[in-house]
């Protein structure tokens, strides 16, 4: 294992389950540095130089010499800052990474803790992991909730950034080799791309439970129904100094006063009330299509998710 002191953070698990607004309340600690999604190969500020080859790359022995440089710069709190000001286009862009990279460095010299917010990274945690120490904080969401936002979104994965990783498939998702190869090439509608996605990200979050029980593998509604109680935990289990500042900023951030669901454009918004957040899926979502991906994600659902998690007391749902 590399470098020295106090570990870095990941926050990871497959996308919309709830990584940024994680992110945002262990933020609120004061003492990390918050890096956004360095593996996004979408993203002109991520701290690659070059951007990742696919969406949720796995990293691991066989390939792990292309990208260790870019990991080590990142738990460094390094950022190619070259790289990144090519990659920009425009004036804001630009002085978006000038601010980034002022911010890494006053991170740097005054000792923060890299927290690393990616749910694009979740497949390569056990790398980061292993050779560097990182500390995952792995989530999952009820399928529901994960399937009524990529429906609101239109969020289609293309699984060719699946299908042509090789040792990918015959290590974490060996489960699923057949089912990707076939969604390559299948007109699938929405629903049915939705729910391969759910159950291929999760099934990677269950095996990370089992094979790690020392990881931290959170449920997003667990946190959202009672965040500061359930992060000053968290904090505990990180090492993070849990404060009054620390707990007003949590609760400012899940909190009954602000809205429960926020604009489909608003994509990076934090500040939710949490407690109604979680349940957004029931006014989205009808009966028949939450019973439809209720059995539909059953073989993995069930190792985090059971019967009471599919009704809201009092409200009548399905």
């Amino acid at each position: 294992m590399r470098g020295q002191g106090v570990p870095p953070i990941l926050v990871t698990g497959s996308h919309r389950s709830g990584t940024t607004w994680v992110g945002a309340l262990l933020a609120s600690s004061g003492e990390t540095h918050n890096i956004h999604e360095p593996f996004n190969p979408g993203l002109y500020r991520a701290w690659c130089r070059v951007p990742m080859p696919a969406w949720f790359m796995h990293i691991d022995a066989h390939n792990s010499d292309i990208f260790e440089a870019d990991a080590e710069a990142i738990v460094a709190l390094r950022p190619p800052a070259a790289a990144m000001w090519r990659r920009a286009e425009g004036v804001r862009q630009k002085a978006r990474v000038a601010i980034d990279v002022a911010e890494a460095a006053r991170a740097r010299h005054s000792g923060k803790r890299p927290l690393v917010k990616d749910p694009i990274a979740l497949l390569s945690a056990e790398w980061l992991n292993r050779e560097f120490g990182v500390r995952p904080v792995v989530l999952i969401r009820h399928p529901a909730a994960f399937l009524s936002s990529v429906l609101r979104l239109g969020w289609r994965f293309d699984f060719s950034n699946l299908s042509r990783q090789e040792h990918l498939l015959d290590d974490l998702l060996e489960p699923f080799a057949t089912e990707i190869e076939a969604a390559v090439s299948a007109d699938m509608d929405l629903l049915d791309n939705g729910i391969l996605q759910w159950r291929v990200f999760n099934h990677v979050v269950a095996e990370y439970r089992r094979r790690h029980p020392d990881w931290l593998v959170l449920r997003y509604e667990d946190l959202a129904a009672d965040p500061v109680d359930r992060a000053r935990r968290l904090y505990d289990s990180l090492g993070l100094a849990w404060s009054v500042e620390a707990a007003r900023a949590v609760s400012d951030l899940s909190a009954s006063h602000n809205v429960a669901e926020v604009d489909s454009s608003d994509k990076g918004g934090v500040r939710r009330d949490s407690s109604e957040a979680m349940w957004t899926w029931l006014s989205r979502l009808s009966i028949a299509q939450v019973s439809e991906i209720r059995a539909r994600t059953a073989d993995v659902a069930e190792a985090f998710y059971g019967t009471a998690d599919w009704h809201r007391a009092g409200n009548g749902s399905p």
